[in-house]
């Protein structure tokens, strides 16, 4: 097999990865994010707003420019909450296929959770044990258990951190008050979905709130995801961050060693979601991957296409 490429079409970030697949893994051959902030007012419209989309439009031209130069086969693109949701959605995905030629498939909640475990799990080839991983999106929160290699359950939860931000947190200084009730709001519903989590589990996190606070604890100027692949955090490493975070502004945020800017108003969302999960299922410290639903995307499309049915 050639060269494989995915675009995961996050409502925070889109990721672009084009990679050379093999049986146990992947050689990466390009990668780039870019924050699209295609969850913008979204809580409130449950549309795209204009600016939005043509944000994305932006960032795909720039993409299909990539992927142009390589010779790739298959491509998926992959749309997750935002896209599941939106009144507009139809309309968004032809304009997308007029003007880049790309198809996106939009993935149900629990594929995406599925999908992610995947991904995210090429990490931590050494882990034994069951295991519990977060996605904390843009749009949503992915909760997955897993008892031995497959997940055994997996919620997607409305927990994402663009909107939280909206509800919550659009003033600076952010206030303790608000944090309170951010915090509150995700322990109900989380209490609802996920009532009990394995307490001899490997706890570990992906996306950009988790990959972010890796860079920072680090003090990383330059993002590198060999780094970030199996770092731990501790539960007062994070605390200690958000509270470093709290009085600063939104520049003062962007001066800050590994916080990538476009991330600076949304990562104490992410930051309160990760510590009310630890908080209410008794986690001191969580285990981070650089990877996540577009790695498995990779390896799934490649294991599908490389099975071959007896006859």
């Amino acid at each position: 097999m050639g060269l494989s490429a995915v675009i995961d079409l996050g409502t925070n970030t889109f990721r672009l990865l084009v990679a050379e697949i093999h049986p146990n893994g992947f050689t990466t051959v390009f990668s780039q994010n870019q924050i699209a902030r295609l969850g913008e007012g979204f809580s409130e419209e449950k549309s795209f707003r204009p600016q939005a989309m043509e944000r994305a439009m932006g960032i795909l031209r720039a993409f299909k420019e990539i992927l142009d130069r390589y010779t790739i086969n298959p491509l998926t693109v992959v749309g997750t909450s935002a896209f599941r949701e939106a009144k507009n959605r139809q309309a968004f995905l032809l304009l997308i296929k007029e003007r880049t030629g790309l198809d996106v498939e939009v993935i149900a909640g629990v594929e995406e959770a599925r999908l992610t475990f995947l991904g995210a799990s090429l990490a931590f080839p050494n882990r034994v044990g069951p295991m519990v991983l977060i996605d904390i999106g843009g749009g949503s929160t992915e909760v997955i258990i897993a008892e031995g290699e497959a997940p055994s359950k997996m919620v997607s939860t409305p927990l994402g951190v663009v909107a939280l931000t909206e509800r919550h947190l659009r003033k600076t200084p952010t206030t303790n008050e608000a944090c309170d009730a951010l915090k509150r709001e995700v322990a109900m519903t989380l209490r609802e979905v996920v009532p009990s989590s394995p307490q001899n589990a490997f706890f570990s996190g992906t996306a950009g709130t988790l990959t972010t606070l890796a860079a920072m604890d680090q003090q990383m100027v330059i993002y590198d995801p060999d780094k970030i692949n199996g770092y731990c955090l501790s539960k007062k490493a994070i605390e200690a961050i958000l509270h470093q975070l709290l009085p600063l502004s939104m520049e003062e945020r962007c001066r800050l060693p590994g916080l990538e800017r476009g991330r600076e108003d949304v990562i104490l969302a992410g930051i309160l979601i990760l510590i009310t999960l630890m908080e209410l299922y008794h986690y001191d410290q969580v285990y981070v991957s650089d990877y996540g639903l577009r790695e498995g995307v990779l390896m799934d499309r490649y294991r599908k296409s490389s099975f071959t049915p007896k006859n």
